[in-house]
């Protein structure tokens, strides 16, 4: 449990902070959404550009080194179909940088990582799912020193923080974690988001959400409780035969307002402090929305205040409403007219 709390609340992928305090890391993640075509990952790169994404991230694998062919050939030949080569993945990094967005990339397999760490493709290790106890693959991500972003679809807790300590001890310090439910696409009766401040409250690193569901609601809601990492995927069809992804996708179309509304909400929740006070635009609005004490009718020299005398109105420029029994029973000391704003000058101090 001790190591948990000896990860970096904070750090930097390129030229973006992810923590607490930081904008949210809007990782907007293709997938297999390319199909093998390295001309649709550079329009799914521009739809993450153009919708304000913080990085674009795909998979590489060797289909050989993930599936075995013999126990799984239906999903090795349609892996083996929409597998990216390694001048491929080179050539959505260097898109990505021409661009001006960061790229992120999930290695299947060790060979896929060590390719991506060995040709320095990456600044993160982005730790997919289904890395789920193993060990070998955890341990080269660590001892490769470049942040982690682990993904814990199909985790328990306990599986959770067993993967926490083992990165820790290989010398891991620049961890985030993804809540995640590997189900695509999942209901929201099987999302689970208090399991993220429920690992917030166990692990010092940011911790985030990586979205299967169909729409928004449930990334939004994982802003509102404090999610520094967001992740979601896009695509550019829909109603692709055998295929999961863009049943969870943002397209062209909506990933733009996807990413408004999590900034929007972000504003709301994580970027500002509790109101212990107004803020300067409220304190703007106070002397057109509260009330002060105004005179209900013309008032002579001697008279005795009551409470049909005064009356609360906008502006709030004078007395406040509060400060009403501090003048009923006083005596009027000079002339006030109906409409008047009232000051304690207008009175005689009480006897």
């Amino acid at each position: 449990m001790l190591s948990r709390l000896g990860f970096q609340e904070s750090f930097s992928i390129g030229n973006n902070n992810i923590g607490n305090g930081f904008p949210c890391y809007i990782i907007a993640e293709a997938g297999l959404s390319h199909l093998g075509n390295i001309d649709y990952a550079e329009q799914l790169v521009k739809i993450a550009v153009e919708a304000g994404c913080s990085a674009f991230k795909t998979q590489h694998f060797r289909v050989s080194s993930l599936l075995n062919a013999r126990y799984a050939p239906d999903w090795y030949e349609r892996y083996r179909s929409k597998a990216l080569d390694d001048r491929d993945i080179i050539a959505i990094s260097d898109m990505c940088r021409h661009y001006g967005i960061e790229f992120l990339c999930t290695p299947h397999d060790i060979p896929s990582l060590e390719f991506l760490i060995s040709n320095k493709l990456i600044k993160c290790i982005k730790v997919g799912s289904g890395e789920l106890n193993n060990y070998l693959f955890l341990r080269k991500a660590a001892v490769s020193g470049l942040p982690i972003i682990l993904s814990t679809g199909m985790y328990s807790i306990d599986q959770i923080c067993e993967a926490v300590d083992y990165l820790y001890l290989c010398g891991c310090r620049q961890l985030a974690i993804l809540h995640c439910t590997t189900l695509y696409p999942t209901p929201p009766d099987e999302v689970k988001l208090p399991t993220i401040p429920f690992i917030q409250n166990m692990f010092t690193g940011p911790v985030g959400y990586s979205d299967h569901t169909s729409g928004h609601d449930m990334a939004i809601a994982a802003v509102a409780l404090g999610s520094s990492v967001i992740e979601k995927h896009v695509t550019l069809f829909t109603d692709i035969p055998n295929a999961q992804d863009w049943k969870v996708s943002c397209t062209k179309a909506t990933l733009p307002e996807f990413v408004r509304s999590l900034r929007q909400v972000e504003l709301a929740t994580r970027l500002t402090t509790a109101k212990n006070t107004p803020s300067k635009i409220e304190l703007e609005s106070i002397r057109w929305a509260t009330k002060s004490l105004y005179s209900a009718t013309n008032l002579d020299i001697n008279h005795v205040i009551k409470d049909s005398d005064i009356v609360a109105m906008r502006p709030g420029i004078g007395l406040s409403p509060m400060q009403y029994t501090q003048i009923i029973g006083r005596k009027v000391v000079r002339p006030i007219k109906e409409g008047d704003l009232l000051t304690m000058e207008h009175f005689a101090p009480k006897e």
